[in-house]
């Protein structure tokens, strides 16, 4: 996570770096990625997957995040990268 964090510094792009304690419920990492998606100046969102507790829900927080997002590991987008169907664009999203 440290790289992206220099990476988006590196190029001037704007990144924040959000983490929780071990035990924290989905819920409120749920409620997050909510304030997220709603904030129009947010466009992407990358989870660090490997690091996440055992208990949460991997699928519930993918699919929390606005299919819009840059990262495109949503699974509408993955599905159409596997269908070389083009569905992120450069157009930023709208609150």
């Amino acid at each position: 996570m440290r790289n992206k964090v220099h990476g988006c510094l590196a190029i001037g792009m704007h990144s924040e770096k959000i983490t929780y304690d071990a035990a924290v419920d989905l819920q409120i990492v749920l409620k997050k990625i909510a304030e997220l998606n709603a904030n129009p100046n947010i466009h992407g969102i990358l989870g660090n997957y490997r690091a996440r507790p055992k208990h949460f829900d991997e699928e519930a927080v993918l699919e929390a995040m606005a299919v819009e997002d840059v990262d495109g590991f949503h699974a509408e987008n993955v599905g159409a990268l596997a269908q070389a169907i083009r569905v992120l664009s450069p157009v930023p999203r709208t609150a």
